[in-house]
């Protein structure tokens, strides 16, 4: 979105110490993959992932995200596939997709 690829922005960011690196918002969650991806293969750092509940929609004056929780949660296992070690929720989500999280994730938590 900034220009930087996500490749560039681990390397600077390693490079300035950070402990952990992530991505937050801006896009569908479903697009994080490659994202996280491209971020884990670039940092041995963790690396979080914290999308919004899909893209915003001005429905009678009011945001609206269409996602429900489970579909949210049901991404979650490819983003840990693709390095994520930290999943959480930035826009549109509540108390109830990080509930549906941690259901999809019972058993794989190390």
């Amino acid at each position: 979105m900034m220009g930087v690829t996500p490749e560039q922005a681990a390397v600077e960011l390693t490079r300035a110490g950070a402990q952990v690196i992530g991505a937050n918002c801006g896009i569908r969650i479903e697009a994080y993959i490659p994202v996280c991806a491209a971020l884990a293969s670039a940092t041995d750092r963790p690396i979080w992932i914290k999308p919004n509940a899909g893209l915003p929609e001005l429905v009678d004056g009011k945001v609206v995200y269409r996602m429900t929780p489970e579909r949210f949660a049901g991404y979650a296992p490819a983003l840990i596939a693709a390095g994520a070690r930290f999943i959480g929720g930035c826009c549109g989500t509540t108390p109830e997709f990080l509930v549906a999280l941690r259901r999809q994730l019972s058993g794989r938590l190390q």
